[in-house]
C-alpha cells in the first residue's frame, strides 16, 4: 500500500501543473490567444499556421527540457526505489490494449484538448473560461483513457521520464497519438468550423 502511494505521489508531483485541472484551468486565457500549453497543441497550431516554425521549434524544446528537468530534480529528491518503482513518474501501457489501440486512445483525447482549446481560447468569438473548460477536459481525458495509456496527451510529459528512468517503453504511442488528434482538430476548427462561422458572417455583412 506504502509502495502504491508513494508510486503516485511520484506520478501526481512530475505530473506538475501541466496535466491538472489547475494547472492549466487557472491560466488566465482570452478569446483570440493561441496558448501552446504542451507539445500536440503547439504543433497543432503550427500546422493551422496560428504560431511560426521558430516559435513553435522554442516551445516544444523548452516543454522538453522542462520535463527531463522536471524529472531529475524528482530523481535527486525522492527515494531513489521509491522513484524507481514509479519508473520515475512515466507512465505504462495497459496489456489489455493494443499498441494501435493505445495511439487511437491518445488520439482521441488529444483531440477532444485541442477542439476544447479552440472552442474556448482560440476562436476570438469564445466564451471566456478558456482555463476552466481546458483544465476540465484534460481532467476527463485522465478518467477515461489513463487506465490504459496513462492518459499522457503530451509527448513531452512522457518523454522526461522515460529519459531520465531509462524506461522507454511506449514512446511511439505517446507521440503519434496525440500528436494524430491535436493536428485534426486543428484542421477541423480551421476548415470546418472556423470557415463556416466566417461564411455565415460575411453572408449577413
Amino acid at each position: 500500500m506504502i509502495g502504491a502511494l508513494s508510486a503516485q505521489l511520484v506520478h501526481n508531483l512530475l505530473d506538475g501543473g501541466d496535466h491538472s485541472p489547475c494547472g492549466k484551468g487557472c491560466l488566465s486565457l482570452h478569446p483570440g490567444d493561441a496558448p501552446q500549453p504542451d507539445v500536440p497543441l503547439t504543433i497543432g497550431l503550427l500546422v493551422a499556421r496560428r504560431i511560426t516554425p521558430t516559435l513553435a521549434v522554442v516551445h516544444i524544446v523548452a516543454q522538453l527540457l522542462g520535463a527531463v528537468v522536471a524529472a531529475w530534480a524528482l530523481k535527486m529528491t525522492m527515494p531513489a526505489a521509491v522513484f524507481a518503482a514509479a519508473q520515475g513518474g512515466g507512465q505504462s501501457i495497459s496489456l489489455d490494449v493494443t499498441a494501435t489501440q493505445a495511439i487511437a486512445l491518445e488520439a482521441i483525447a488529444t483531440f477532444f484538448l485541442m477542439f476544447m482549446v479552440y472552442g474556448t481560447a482560440v476562436n476570438k468569438d469564445a466564451p471566456k473560461i478558456g482555463g476552466l473548460a481546458i483544465g476540465l477536459t484534460i481532467a476527463a481525458g485522465i478518467l477515461a483513457i489513463g487506465p490504459l495509456t496513462g492518459g499522457s496527451m503530451n509527448p513531452a510529459r512522457s518523454f522526461g521520464p522515460a529519459v531520465v528512468s531509462g524506461v522507454l517503453t511506449g514512446q511511439v504511442v505517446y507521440w503519434v497519438g496525440p500528436i494524430l488528434g491535436a493536428i485534426a482538430a486543428a484542421m477541423l476548427w480551421e476548415f470546418g468550423i472556423l470557415r463556416t462561422e466566417s461564411k455565415g458572417q460575411s453572408a449577413k455583412g
